[in-house]
């Protein structure tokens, strides 16, 4: 992607991942309704298409290629990095706390959000199409839905559906030696 082009998908990372179309700017103009000759409108039948051919099915066809994503995590964890390190104020799409942002249930997906040296500092709320509040909508429904299935643990601190660790002799959590080198 162009230095110039600032595009934004939130929600869930999968399926029910929301595209933002109507906030695509390339060099300073709107990719839809844009204004410009070929500028393309949200209703444009090819244009969901090749969301849902090229951005949605990416990364199903990195692991049919490859067997992981591994790149793309790297690229986006370094860039995440760097916004805490060098307090950068950077707009993120990263995965936090709804806390009835976007009129949102209780839910945590992503968003975008200032990050900077105190991590995550705050939600910023875009204009979003009806198209767009309605898929973040089904995609928070989607998310909560696999909350509620497997426990509510998640919110208080535990790993969603997964039981806290035992307490061993000093009161600390026993560490359990990992998988490494085990497939």
């Amino acid at each position: 992607m162009s230095a110039d082009t600032q595009a934004w998908v939130i929600g869930e990372h999968g399926d029910s991942e929301v595209p933002l179309w109507s906030r695509v700017v390339v060099a300073g103009s709107g990719l839809v309704d844009g204004g410009w000759e070929g500028s393309r409108t949200l209703a444009d039948p090819e244009l969901q298409e090749l969301f849902h051919s090229e951005v949605r099915q990416a990364a199903y066809e990195i692991i049919r290629l490859k067997g992981r994503t591994s790149w793309a995590i790297g690229l986006a964890t370094a860039e995440i990095v760097e916004a805490v390190l060098r307090s950068k104020d950077q707009m993120l799409t990263v995965s936090s706390r709804s806390h009835d942002h976007y009129g949102l249930p209780d839910v945590c997906l992503s968003l975008p959000t200032i990050v900077n040296d105190s991590g995550a500092a705050g939600l910023v709320q875009m204009a979003l199409s009806e198209k767009e509040m309605g898929q973040l909508r089904h995609s928070a429904k989607v998310l909560r839905g696999c909350w509620m299935r497997w426990g509510s643990e998640g919110m208080d601190g535990g790993a969603m559906g997964q039981k806290r660790p035992k307490k061993g002799a000093l009161g600390r959590p026993r560490r359990h030696r990992g998988t490494r080198g085990l497939r």
